[in-house]
């Protein structure tokens, strides 16, 4: 009906055009049944969308394009719905793009970065993303109110590299001393980065009491974690993982007991990426 609807010649105004648009975008996304155009709409050749998705997209680019050109008012359900369904396609890189086409005061300058960081994130690109994060977290906006999950963002993407275990644990220790206690999965979160980065730290330090205040550091911190989150396997994992190796080092690596434990630890992290691996991936093990 709504695909009728708008082929007709009715000299509709453009807000009750977009209006109808933006409605026949949620019912492809979330209708629930796929339903192919019929013949006598697939008029693109191959640019045609294919399925509800891509339909849905293509009617979301027009009006993104049509609300930064203010030919209709802005309307944050349709920024909603995009985000929704490029990150069903993976299209977070068109999604980054459009966002940066937004209209000045929309978002404001943290939104509009995290939501890129989110963005490149997604597609791979981390050192683009914290580079928005220090943005968020710059001198700049250290007038407006501190943004939290840019800053749990910001934690995340320095887990990964050793080299950034530092500058992970300033983001993450500002978390637990900004969030409330209605943010416990954000501190939950913050608290787990914050001993993943400091049992990174750990693994480079010169001395050994550096080396076993942040390994001691670490503990503590998922200790926290876990306190405020014990279903989180990983975590659990984590902690565990620390633990085994903090009593490999104090027996000097000479405990059989201990790399037992380490080597079972080791294998339950194996059956979980297994688990949540596909067939195919799993196929290719």
């Amino acid at each position: 009906a709504y695909r009728r609807a708008l082929v007709k010649p009715w000299n509709l105004d453009p807000h009750r055009l977009a209006s109808a648009q933006k409605d026949l975008a949620a019912v492809l996304l979330y209708g629930g049944i796929e339903t192919a155009l019929p013949p006598q709409l697939q008029v693109w050749g191959q640019l045609t969308p294919k399925n509800n998705l891509e339909e849905a997209i293509l009617l979301l680019f027009i009006l993104i394009t049509k609300a930064a050109h203010k030919e209709i008012e802005w309307d944050p359900d349709i920024m909603d719905h995009l985000s929704f369904a490029l990150s069903m396609c993976g299209g977070f890189d068109f999604l980054a793009h459009h966002v940066e086409q937004v209209l000045p005061g929309i978002y404001n300058r943290a939104e509009r970065w995290y939501i890129l960081a989110l963005c490149y994130s997604a597609v791979g690109q981390n050192a683009i993303a914290l580079d928005l994060v220090r943005k968020i977290a710059g001198h700049s906006e250290s007038k407006h109110k501190p943004h939290i999950p840019s800053l749990l963002l910001g934690a995340k993407l320095c887990v990964n590299d050793v080299k950034l275990a530092t500058e992970g644990i300033n983001y993450s220790h500002e978390i637990t001393e900004l969030a409330a206690n209605d943010n416990k999965p954000f501190v939950a979160q913050a608290h787990k980065f914050l001993g993943v980065c400091y049992s990174n730290v750990a693994q480079f330090s010169i001395s050994n009491s550096e080396r076993g205040m942040y390994r001691k550091g670490s503990l503590q911190s998922l200790n926290a974690a876990a306190s405020i989150d014990n279903e989180d396997p990983e975590l659990n994992l984590d902690t565990g993982f620390d633990y085994a190796k903090m009593y490999c080092n104090m027996m000097s690596g000479s405990s059989v007991r201990g790399w037992k434990l380490l080597a079972l630890i080791a294998s339950d992290i194996i059956d979980i990426a297994l688990d949540e691996a596909t067939s195919t991936d799993q196929l290719k093990l």
